[in-house]
């Protein structure tokens, strides 16, 4: 079984960009894109899509990393 490594995970939410890539956010949370992907649809996190790529709100992310969504 290959279990994915997560490397480069930032220390603080200060050291992110305002909008965040599909990458970034999955590496953030520690969860796959097709979960980020859910979590936008359902409205727990803030993110907008240009084409193929995803675009995350940093805010939103910590919002809810926090519990506070």
């Amino acid at each position: 079984m290959n279990v994915k490594q997560f490397t480069n995970i930032p220390k603080s939410f200060s050291a992110l960009p305002a909008v965040m890539t599909m990458a970034e956010a999955c590496n953030t949370l520690r969860i796959c894109d097709n979960t980020v992907v859910k979590l936008i649809r359902n409205g727990k996190i803030k993110g907008n899509r240009a084409g193929k790529q995803w675009f995350i709100d940093k805010e939103s992310v910590q919002k809810f990393v926090k519990g506070e969504i």
